[in-house]
């Protein structure tokens, strides 16, 4: 791993609301190294996906800032997919996957070809002509992510991609990416979810948050090495690293519940 790709200094995120503000995040200070794949839990409410919104340029923080490290001005710096597929329904699969890059300027065919390989990959191979309202919701979540390999981006940053799918369509998706981001780790990852078991499976580190205002409660860092396949999950090492980060969690979770403060 290289030196710091992302630095996050002091941040701190206020909303607006009627005669009140709503303070979202507060003091965050965090470094995730270049090539790693970074994992962000906490309790609901605790700001992850406004973290996450604010390093793709989506929101800026009211206080601090947020420092990327571009390596390559030839490729995407950043490119993001959340919960609700972010795809678009009057574009066929392979449209769909292309639409960054040509969004960027590559050639129709070259944009063409690049898609094709990547809707190969995560197994969309004969729906290239179809349109969204056709597939599965598995079936979208593979064309968003494709999207983002294609677009060949120094940072992906993925809010619970995942969460709105089935436990079994879940975790093939889980181990697509696993799959895919092993194969070249010149990317840096940022991923958001409330499943610890995810976390741990496609983390390098796992970032807890505290309840909102949210903090950096904890960063720990994943007791597995790369290459890595889904048979950690079976390992006695995989569940007793869950469960150190599920008392860590819950006693957070308690305290989102009962509205405390962090």
């Amino acid at each position: 791993m290289e030196a710091a790709k992302v630095v996050i200094n002091q941040v701190r995120k206020v909303y607006s609301s009627g005669s009140a503000d709503i303070e979202a995040l507060s003091g965050i200070d965090l470094s995730i190294e270049s090539g790693s794949f970074c994992s962000v839990v906490g309790p609901s409410g605790c700001g992850k996906s406004t973290l996450l919104r604010m390093l793709a340029g989506l929101e800026t923080p009211s206080q601090g800032e947020i420092r990327i490290r571009q390596r390559d001005e030839s490729r995407a710096l950043v490119a993001t997919a959340f919960q609700d597929y972010s795809i678009f329904p009057w574009k066929t699969v392979e449209a769909n996957v292309a639409f960054g890059l040509r969004a960027r300027g590559t050639p129709g065919k070259e944009a063409r070809e690049i898609a094709r390989g990547w809707i190969e990959k995560l197994g969309l191979r004969g729906f290239e002509h179809v349109y969204p309202q056709s597939l599965s919701g598995g079936m979208k979540q593979r064309v968003a992510l494709a999207r983002v390999f294609a677009l060949d981006p120094e940072i992906m940053l993925l809010d619970e991609p995942f969460a709105a799918l089935d436990a079994q369509l879940r975790q093939l998706l889980q181990e697509d990416l696993l799959a895919q981001w092993e194969q070249e780790r010149d990317r840096t990852a940022m991923f958001v979810t409330h499943s610890l078991d995810e976390a741990i499976l496609l983390g390098d580190r796992v970032v807890l948050m505290s309840a909102r205002p949210g903090r950096i409660k904890k960063v720990y860092d994943v007791p597995f090495g790369r290459p890595r396949t889904p048979a950690i999950r079976s390992l006695g090492q995989f569940a007793e690293f869950r469960e150190q980060l599920w008392l860590e969690l819950k006693t957070e979770v308690d305290r989102q519940a009962r509205g405390e403060a962090a």
